[in-house]
C-alpha cells in the first residue's frame, strides 16, 4: 500500500467516525393522533393502526380485572370495534369493545419497522360525548406491574400518561359507574432507543494510528527516492 492510498483509507475512516461521534437515537414518527374516523362504522380495528405502531384489542373482563386478550373460538384475538353510537367526540366514531360487551381495552404498541412489540412513552384519550361509565386509564410496564393511571371523569374528558417502558395500556370503566365503554381521539408516541456512541477515546486511539501510519508509510516512501544505488564494480 503506498502512502497516497494509506492516507485517504485513514482520512475515510476519520469522516466515518465522526458522524459516528454524532448524537444519535431510533427514528421515531413523534405523537400519532388517531381519531377512528378513517373507517366504516360497525369494522373491527384488526390490523388497521399496526403500521403506525399500535393495535387495540378486547381483554377477558371487565372494570380493571382482565388478565389476557379475549380469544374467538378459533384462538384469534379480538380486536376493538369502530362504531357510530352518536357519542365521538370527533365525528363519527369511537372505540368500543367488541361483540356488545363492557370489556376493558387493551392497547398494545409495535415496531413499524418489524411488527414487533416494542413500548411507548406517551399516550392519551378521550372519554366519548356520553361520559358513562367514568374510565381509566392505566399503564403497565412489560413484567405486567402498573406504572401509572389516570381517570376519565366525564363526557370528552382527556386523560395522559407520560412514563418511560409503557408495554399496555388499558381502559376499563369503573366499578359500578353504568353506561357502555367509549373513547375517541387516541395519541401515542413510540419509546426511540438510544444508539450507543463511540468513546472519545476510541477516536483518539484512530487518529494517532493514522497519523502514525502516514508518517511511517511518508518517511518510507522519501528514504525510498534518496537511498544512493551502489556502485558497479565491474565499471571501467
Amino acid at each position: 500500500m503506498n502512502a497516497k492510498t494509506c492516507y485517504l483509507l485513514c482520512k475515510l475512516a476519520i469522516y466515518t467516525m465522526c458522524a459516528l461521534l454524532l448524537p444519535c437515537s431510533a427514528a421515531t414518527a413523534g405523537i400519532i393522533f388517531i381519531n377512528f374516523d378513517d373507517v366504516p362504522p360497525g369494522n373491527d380495528s384488526g390490523t388497521r393502526y399496526l403500521p403506525l405502531g399500535v393495535r387495540f384489542f378486547v381483554g377477558n373482563a371487565a372494570q380493571g380485572l382482565s388478565t389476557a386478550i379475549r380469544t374467538d373460538s378459533n384462538g384469534n384475538p379480538i380486536t376493538g370495534r369502530i362504531s357510530n353510537f352518536g357519542t365521538s367526540v370527533s365525528s363519527p366514531n369511537v372505540l368500543v369493545p367488541a361483540g356488545g360487551s363492557n370489556d376493558d381495552l387493551w392497547v398494545q404498541f409495535y415496531n413499524t419497522t418489524d411488527q414487533t412489540r416494542t413500548f411507548a412513552s406517551y399516550a392519551s384519550i378521550q372519554n366519548d360525548a356520553e361520559g358513562f361509565p367514568q374510565i381509566y386509564m392505566e399503564a403497565f410496564n412489560q413484567a405486567g406491574n402498573s406504572i401509572a393511571r389516570t381517570n376519565l371523569l366525564g363526557p370528552g374528558v382527556y386523560g395522559a400518561i407520560s412514563h418511560p417502558d409503557i408495554w399496555l395500556i388499558k381502559f376499563y370503566g369503573q366499578p359500578g359507574s353504568l353506561g357502555n365503554i367509549g373513547v375517541d381521539n387516541f395519541s401515542f408516541e413510540l419509546q426511540s432507543t438510544a444508539v450507543p456512541e463511540p468513546s472519545a477515546g476510541g477516536f483518539a486511539l484512530l487518529l494517532a494510528a493514522c497519523a502514525g501510519l502516514i508518517h511511517r508509510r511518508r518517511f518510507s516512501a522519501t528514504a525510498l527516492l534518496t537511498r544512493t544505488a551502489p556502485s558497479n564494480p565491474h565499471a571501467t
